[in-house]
C-alpha cells in the first residue's frame, strides 16, 4: 500500500495503518485518510466542488486531495477511493450543539445534484419502491407488513404536512440551503461529521431533525439538552414546520427495511414496533417545545397524546 500511495500521490511514507476499512498515515506534519467512496462515486466531482468552497471558510472540513492524474478518484482493487487531508478535529462524539446550519454555499451547476430539498418527491418514490418490493414478495416479507403499513401512514402524514407548510408559510433568511448530512448514526464522531464524502445540500432543518431521530433510536438523548438547543436555534415558522414534518417521516424504518431487502433476509421489525408509542410521545414533546415559539399546525394523532 505504501508504494501505491507513493505512486499516485507522491507521498513518501514510512508507516501506514488500516482501521475501520480505512488507511491512515502521517506525511509532512499532516494526517491523511484513504477511504472507499463507493456510495458517492457517481457524484464525487460535485462533492469535490463543494469541498473546494468549504475548506476556505471552515477549517474543520477535511480536504480532498487529487492524485497524480488530477483525479479525485483512485481505483484500488476495482473500488473507488478518495484521499483526505484530515483537519485538526478531535475524534470525539458529536453533540446537537455541533449542528449550526451556517455553512451556506453557492449552488452552481456542479452542486445542483447534491441538493436534496425535494423531500416529498423523494419520499413518495421511496414508498413506491418499498411497496413494489414487499408486495411482490409477500411470502418472504409477510411478517413486515403490519409495521410497513403503519410507517407508510406516518410517511404520508409527513408528506402532507410538508406540502401544506410550503404552501402556507414564506421562507426567510433562516431558510437558506446549507451543507447537510445524509444521515446520522450512533457513535458518529467529529471526524465523520466533517468528512466531505458524507455531505449533501439541504434545508437547515434536515440535520437537526435527523440528529434528533438518531438520538431517540440510539437511546441517547437528554430532553433538557434538546429543549435548550431548540429554544436557541434560529428558524422561521416554515423551518419549524419542516423540522417537525421531517421528524414525522420514519427514515429510520425505511433505512432498516432497505438493509433487510438488500441482504435478502426476512427479519422482523419488533425492535421498532416496540418503541413506536414512545417515539410518538417524543414527537409530542418536540411539538410542545416548538409550539412555545411558533404557531405550528397540529397533527392530531400526535398532539392528542400531550
Amino acid at each position: 500500500m505504501k508504494d501505491f500511495i507513493n505512486y499516485y500521490y507522491h507521498f513518501y511514507i514510512s508507516d501506514i495503518h488500516f482501521f475501520d476499512e480505512k488507511y491512515f498515515f502521517n506525511y509532512d506534519g499532516n494526517t491523511y485518510m484513504f477511504e472507499n467512496c463507493t456510495n458517492v462515486y457517481p457524484i464525487i466531482e460535485s462533492i469535490y466542488e463543494l469541498n473546494q468552497q468549504l475548506i476556505y471558510r471552515n477549517m474543520y472540513y477535511h480536504k480532498i486531495i487529487t492524485n497524480k492524474d488530477n483525479s479525485v478518484i483512485t481505483m484500488l482493487e476495482n473500488k473507488p477511493f478518495v484521499m483526505l487531508k484530515l483537519s485538526p478535529v478531535k475524534d470525539m462524539p458529536i453533540t446537537i450543539f455541533d449542528i449550526k446550519g451556517t455553512d451556506v454555499v453557492t449552488i452552481n451547476k456542479k452542486l445542483e445534484q447534491l441538493v436534496r430539498f425535494n423531500w416529498t418527491t423523494l419520499w413518495e418514490n421511496k414508498i413506491d419502491y418499498f411497496e413494489n418490493q414487499l408486495f411482490t414478495k409477500k411470502d418472504k416479507y409477510g411478517n413486515l407488513m403490519d409495521s410497513f403499513y403503519y410507517c407508510v401512514g406516518m410517511a404520508e402524514n409527513a408528506i402532507l404536512y410538508i406540502q401544506e407548510a410550503m404552501n402556507n408559510h414564506k421562507a426567510n433568511e433562516f431558510d437558506e440551503l446549507v451543507v447537510s448530512h445524509k444521515r446520522f448514526y450512533k457513535n458518529m464522531n467529529l471526524m465523520d461529521f466533517y468528512d466531505p464524502t458524507t455531505l449533501i445540500i439541504d434545508h437547515r432543518s434536515r440535520d437537526v431533525s435527523e440528529f434528533l431521530k438518531c438520538s431517540f433510536w440510539s437511546n441517547d438523548y437528554d430532553f433538557i439538552i434538546i429543549k435548550n438547543y431548540l429554544n436557541k436555534y434560529k428558524m422561521s415558522t416554515l423551518g419549524a414546520h419542516l423540522l417537525f414534518g421531517r421528524m414525522l417521516f420514519p427514515s429510520f424504518y425505511f433505512d432498516y427495511l432497505e438493509g433487510i431487502i438488500f441482504s435478502g433476509s426476512a427479519e422482523s421489525m419488533y425492535w421498532i414496533e416496540d418503541r413506536m408509542e414512545e417515539y410518538n410521545m417524543f414527537l409530542s414533546d418536540i411539538f410542545t417545545i416548538l409550539s412555545e415559539h411558533f404557531e405550528l399546525k397540529e397533527v392530531k394523532w400526535i398532539t392528542k397524546k400531550m
